[in-house]
């Protein structure tokens, strides 16, 4: 699971004041240090676009710690910051996804989808949905596994998965 190089995750999206704190989040997400890096990062923000990034960071880590429920609870408070929050609405589905709620985790990401027709982990994320809801031989499936490769032919699990069906 990743986010988009203009996700939440880039320090550079946020106050100068913020940037130093961020960029130890980072570290400490790139060594695996994930409750570190959840303690260290703030929830506000005098902006409400940037509260709503902080949030979504904050679901991903989270989400990376296997805490679906609170992911899901940041998403919202994300949502209502900023409802255009795209790595919000993928933490979201992400976490509907783990705790096994696939026709919930489709409405965020076709929101996400149909906002941003180019993110990756999205296409993913709905293939990999799609394929567990419907099985491995529709044309729609296919389909949905074709775009994410195209989107990011860098994502193995993607490839994989692709080349399973």
């Amino acid at each position: 699971m990743s986010l988009n190089s203009d996700g939440p995750a880039n320090p550079l999206l946020f106050a100068p004041s913020l940037r130093p704190l961020l960029a130890e989040c980072h570290t400490f997400w790139t060594q695996e240090r994930y409750a570190e890096a959840l303690a260290l990062l703030p929830t506000q923000s005098d902006c409400p676009e940037e509260t709503a990034r902080l949030l979504a960071w904050r679901a991903h880590w989270l989400n990376a710690l296997g805490q679906y429920a609170e992911a899901l609870a940041a998403c919202w408070q994300a949502l209502e910051h900023d409802a255009a929050q795209h790595a919000a609405r993928f933490e979201q589905a992400y976490a509907l996804y783990m705790l096994g709620q696939l026709e919930e985790a489709c409405q965020p990401l076709d929101t996400l989808l149909h906002e941003q027709q180019d993110y990756p982990d999205a296409a993913w994320l709905y293939a990999g949905i799609l394929r567990q809801r419907r099985g491995d031989l529709l044309p729609e499936v296919r389909a949905a596994y074709q775009r994410a490769c195209a989107l990011d032919p860098e994502n193995l699990y993607a490839r994989v998965e692709y080349a399973d069906i």
